[in-house]
């Protein structure tokens, strides 16, 4: 019998349902089958996740779209200057303004003795001589307190008061005295409060009126100089 019919009694076996199918069949069918049935594709292999604390690839970038490079950084402001009302403040200007205080007394109380000597020789009050007085206590506040403050002219101008107070008594009692035909020294041990009312009458407006220019006069020299050391601070003070 030859291989064929073999093969194809088994076949008619198998499906009658007699007998199994054998496993070795015909030769010409199992061969046709095996070249009709489609090659099984290979499964598609996924790719492995990247390993741990690897690196990733690196991303490619244009260039263009690089930020500009940043400039140096800008120089630092300059500090603001400080306030006039600072600046005019030095330090120990309180000791100063106290040795001005006091120079600017002791010039205005030998000012007003002159003053007043003069009275006493002349028998007149000369009032206008105040505002030497005023005058004399200004510039030795600039001279000893060199010290361009508001506080130093408010000195000045309180110590000018009281030069020119006293210089205004003395020479108001020289010309009282001298109209009653009395020495000076006589009018002065007498001097009490009855002498009020003669003082102030050989005073009049016009002495008191000169006292308070001489007391400006005073503090204006302290504040003259005080704007002039602010136009220029290099200038010295005095």
């Amino acid at each position: 019998m030859s291989p064929d019919a073999v093969g194809g009694a088994g076949w008619g076996l198998r499906a009658g349902g007699t007998a199994p199918a054998p496993l070795l069949g015909g030769g010409t069918a199992l061969r046709a089958q095996l070249t009709e049935a489609p090659a099984t594709a290979a499964p598609a292999v996924a790719p492995l996740p990247p390993a741990l604390g690897a690196d990733p690839a690196p991303a490619e970038f244009d260039v263009t779209e690089m930020p500009p490079a940043t400039s140096a950084a800008p120089p630092p402001a300059a500090a603001p200057p400080a306030s006039s009302a600072a600046s005019d403040v030095r330090p120990g200007s309180g000791r100063r303004i106290l040795v001005g205080a006091a120079a600017a007394l002791a010039s205005g109380v030998v000012v007003a003795a002159l003053w007043v000597a003069v009275s006493v020789a002349t028998g007149l009050e000369l009032a206008p001589l105040a505002v030497v007085v005023g005058a004399a206590c200004g510039l030795a506040m600039r001279r000893w307190g060199r010290v361009a403050e508001p506080r130093a002219a408010l000195s000045a101008l309180l110590v000018a008061v009281v030069a020119i107070g006293l210089g205004l008594v003395f020479s108001a009692l020289a010309a009282y005295s001298d109209g009653q035909h009395a020495s000076f020294v006589d009018a002065l041990g007498l001097l009490d409060s009855s002498f009020i009312p003669h003082l102030s009458a050989e005073t009049g407006t016009l002495g008191a009126a000169l006292g308070v220019a001489g007391a400006l006069v005073a503090g204006l020299a302290v504040v003259i100089r005080a704007a002039e050391r602010k136009a220029d601070p290099r200038s010295p003070i005095g």
